[in-house]
Order: C-alpha cells, then structure tokens, then sequence
C-alpha cells in the first residue's frame, strides 16, 4: 500500500485560497481501494487540484473492528510543502479508520463534496500491527507516521 501527506501550499496572489490544498491519500497496491482526503477552503485553479471532492474512499467495507487513531508504535512528524510518500508492505486485507469533521453538515457515501475541517485516517493490520497515520487540518497542516517497515519514496 502508499500512503502519502501534503501540508498545504497558499496562492500567493489570494492567501485566502490554496494553491495545493493539504491532503491524505491512501491507495493499495492493486488500486482497488484508495481513500483521499483534502482540507481547507478552495483551490485557486481548479486544475491545481487532482479531485474535487474532499473526502473520497472507494472499495472498502465497513467492520466493527475497533481501531485507535493513534501514532503509537510509527515514526514520523509534518509533510513537507512538496508531500511524503510511503510504499508499506502489507497483508491483503487490513482495516482503516477514518475520522472526518466537515465544516457542515454532510452526507457521505464514497464521496462528500463539503468543505473538511480536519481529518484522520489510520492503518493496522487485522492483528493490530500499525502501519500507518495521517492527518490534515484546514490550517494546511498534514502529518504523516509509518512502520518501520515502510519505504519512503
């Protein structure tokens, strides 16, 4: 899996808009799971911007699996302005957790259009082997924490 965070970059022209906005992203190695997350007020250029959507998440299932959020047990601090990345070695199956809080009210299936305040997202293995963390907060701040067993790219 890869798991990858960007702290926020302004426009320089309208520091009220980013120009990269600050993002969590999630992928498997097969690309048939992949959670994004983005926070903060709107891109300058909507091109800027690879999804418009702020929360995204395709091909995972709901569990009752009871997973902390939690940067127990990983290394790591802030993403950088040009973003971290990680490749983690994982079983096939692991469970996420994520933790949105929308500025408004939401209605979220794969996808939610509105505006994230902050956001968390956790990886364990079903044994509960931590993988990987990572937040963002509409600041612009993101940070990201690995396993020892992830590469960084």
């Amino acid at each position: 899996m890869n798991v990858s965070a960007q702290t926020g970059v302004r426009d320089l022209e309208n520091r009220a808009l980013w120009r990269i906005p600050p993002h969590v992203h999630l992928i498997t190695e097969t690309g048939s799971s992949s959670v994004r997350v983005r926070a903060g007020p709107a891109v300058s250029e909507p091109s800027a911007a690879s999804w418009v959507e702020t929360f995204f998440a395709l091909g995972c299932a709901r569990t009752s699996v009871s997973v902390p959020l939690s940067t127990s047990g990983l290394s790591g601090g802030r993403a950088s302005q040009f973003g971290d990345r990680y490749q983690c070695p994982a079983p096939r199956t692991v469970v996420v957790r994520v933790r949105v809080e929308f500025v408004r009210r939401a209605a979220v299936g794969q996808r939610a259009r509105v505006p994230v305040k902050a956001a968390s997202l956790v990886v364990r293995t079903v044994s509960d082997k931590p993988l990987a963390y990572a937040d963002v907060q509409e600041s612009g701040r993101a940070r990201l924490f690995a396993a020892p067993s992830c590469i960084p790219e």
